[in-house]
């Protein structure tokens, strides 16, 4: 995985950006400060694919299904789109159960 061409996300189990590295506000032309706390589909994914991609989400964390990689297209600030393939990882709390879904961004 090329480091030039990746970014984080981390997101709670409402979807809710957490974290947003600088890469990502390089990539996407948001700065943090505009993306903390707003949610990730409404802010980043195309209408047409919010749908699925919240059953991939939904999935992801609770562990349904055995790959945490999938593509998908995002919307950047000037509203052109690119293609991202993910990899993700979920946290869990001192409960063992699913908290946030940190994941890795890359494109090319």
């Amino acid at each position: 995985m090329n480091a030039q061409n990746s970014f984080e996300v981390l997101l709670d189990t409402d979807a809710s950006i957490v974290e947003f590295n600088e890469q990502a506000c390089e990539l996407t032309g948001y700065s943090k400060n505009e993306v903390i706390g707003e949610n990730w589909f409404m802010t980043f994914i195309p209408e047409s694919s919010i749908t699925k991609m919240i059953d991939v989400f939904v999935d992801t964390l609770y562990g349904i299904g055995s790959d945490n990689r999938y593509t998908n297209e995002i919307i950047l600030k000037d509203g052109s789109k690119k293609l991202i393939n993910w990899y993700d990882t979920i946290i869990k709390d001192e409960n063992d159960k699913p908290s946030h879904v940190h994941s890795i961004g890359v494109y090319t």
